[in-house]
């Protein structure tokens, strides 16, 4: 641990001999602090749950008062009836894909005897286009030219009926990829309903209450049970500025502070997991996340009175009187053997001044600290001990 030194390392450094210091090691002992508080506590989270489906439930997997984690199942609505429209969706999908892979067979032939009917209207059209020409100059008879008329009209008439039963297999194909579309659709509503058919827990705490029972049908959005988070409350009370100014300082230090929270006879272990900003105002009303055991449900919903037993992040030395070095810092040895110098509160009681002893207060130094006591004149910070 990196202790804060008040002075400069000495230019020279030099080194002294362990033999020659008084060294004496120190157990420190957390300060706490008692923050007097009237308000209210509250869960910090209570959800009125409800589903995002229509059904019929089937079972209710919990009962009021019960304790649930995140992700417990709650309760479940009755499958049956989308498994069958699953099973029905798959049939008819599978039926659509089979009829549009026969119709894209079809196709593919009626395109090919399109396309060669169009050749052989083609060659009709211009053997018409001869014979004509031919007649024109009277080299075959009208009779022979009225055959090559009734061979192209004939061409034609069998290439419309091609065309005909192209558009025919078009709407088909059409009708079918819908088919497959809705039997689609109906898959994937199946699907979601089943992926949703249980209402689970967003979080640990208790059920409240259970407003739904087996056989019940119900709609989306009905309620059916009320979570309450028991393990975070959120204790809302009046203090002054300067403790809620204390109480951000120390959550910035660290992510959760540990305090008891003393309720008439009851000692209640919790950690401040946050602090709702201050006011400008002497006296103010804050806002704290408690992380707590289930202790503290008996309280909830009621105004309180109670006190929050905390620590400071200080610690309390009880040392020799000679170990003070102008009555404000100690000189310690500490991880790396060198000499340093730390500013403490010096707090002095006339039972402890007749044993010789001081207590000192601090948050610079270790919970095990090494002070050196009775201080040579010459101890300069930055000094080796070997």
């Amino acid at each position: 641990m990196a202790l804060g030194c008040v002075c400069a390392q000495a230019n020279t450094a030099t080194t002294l001999e362990a033999s020659s210091l008084n060294i004496v090691p120190c157990l420190g002992q957390a300060v706490y602090r008692d923050i007097k508080l009237f308000g209210t506590i509250e869960s910090a989270k209570k959800s009125l749950l409800s589903t995002s489906i229509d059904g019929e439930i089937k079972t209710v997997e919990v009962m009021p008062g019960q304790r649930v984690a995140k992700g417990d199942v709650l309760l479940q609505l009755d499958p049956q009836a989308a498994q069958t429209k699953l099973e029905k969706a798959i049939q008819s999908q599978k039926e659509a894909q089979h009829k549009l892979k026969d119709i894209v067979e079809q196709g593919k032939k009626i395109d090919a005897q399109y396309a060669k009917e169009q050749h052989i209207l083609a060659l009709a059209e211009k053997y018409f286009e001869r014979q004509k020409k031919l007649r024109d100059h009277e080299v075959i008879t009208k009779v022979q030219l009225e055959d090559a008329a009734f061979r192209r009209d004939e061409k034609k008439a069998v290439l419309l009926q091609t065309r005909y039963q192209q558009a025919l297999l078009h709407d088909q194909k059409l009708a079918f990829e819908t088919e497959y579309a809705r039997a689609t659709a109906a898959q994937k509503s199946a699907e979601n309903w089943l992926k949703r058919q249980q209402i689970k827990a967003p979080f640990a705490g208790k059920i409240e209450e259970v407003v739904t029972q087996a056989g019940q049908k119900i709609t989306k959005h009905s309620p059916v049970a009320t979570l309450v988070d028991n393990q975070h409350f959120q204790v809302r009370a009046v203090l002054s500025h300067a403790e809620v100014a204390e109480l951000k300082r120390q959550q910035r230090s660290q992510e959760s502070i540990p305090v008891t929270l003393r309720i008439g006879q009851k000692h209640i272990a919790a950690k401040i997991k946050s602090v709702l900003p201050s006011s400008k105002h002497d006296l103010v009303g804050v806002d704290m996340i408690l992380e707590a055991g289930a202790e503290i449900e008996s309280f909830c919903g009621e105004k309180v009175d109670f006190m929050l037993h905390m620590p400071t992040g200080q610690r309390r030395y009880v040392v020799p009187e000679a170990a003070l070095y102008h009555d404000h810092y100690v000189h310690v040895l500490n991880a790396q053997q060198s000499i340093e110098r730390v500013p403490v509160t010096a707090e002095k009681s006339a039972e402890l001044e007749a044993e010789g002893k001081v207590v000192l207060i601090t948050h610079q130094l270790p919970s095990k600290a090494q002070i050196i006591v009775h201080s040579p004149s010459n101890l300069v910070p930055g000094m080796r001990v070997v």
